[in-house]
């Protein structure tokens, strides 16, 4: 079974600076779709696809604004402009989740962003709003 984990993100993360954590954490390969862009973490065979409102919307197809995440503490008055899907390689769990963990450490300390990451959408791992991060459980 596919372990799926989603980080949404606001407009203050800048693709620039996504890109940026992506690659100090070890992605590579990053291929440019219709919608964002794809890549992969070769150390830890986690994938990961990047879906950007704001490239849909000039498609005609612009993905909902709001937070897909469920059972959030309290609903979220900022816009989703990235989705990101992290997909685990089904030999490599323990690796994939490091490299998550790297992932999202890294965003911290780049970006000021919000952001909220589940796993598949239903079980909220962490959030980050105007009330700082709070960590619901470990990833």
């Amino acid at each position: 079974m596919a372990i799926e984990f989603s980080l949404e993100a606001d407009a203050q993360l800048e693709q620039g600076a996504l890109t940026d954590v992506l690659t100090r954490c070890g992605a590579q390969e990053f291929k440019r779709t219709d919608r964002g862009f794809n890549g992969w973490f070769p150390d830890s065979g986690l994938n990961f696809y990047v879906r950007i409102r704001s490239v849909e919307q000039e498609l005609g197809s612009a993905s909902p604004e709001a937070v897909l995440a469920e059972f959030l503490p309290s609903p979220q008055d900022w816009r989703v402009e990235y989705r990101i899907n992290f997909r685990y390689n089904s030999g490599e769990y323990d690796a994939c989740r490091n490299t998550l963990r790297e992932v999202v450490a890294c965003l911290v300390e780049s970006s000021p962003c919000k952001f909220v990451v589940s796993c598949q959408y239903e079980n909220v791992y962490c959030l980050r709003n105007q009330g700082g991060l709070e960590i619901f459980k470990v990833i």
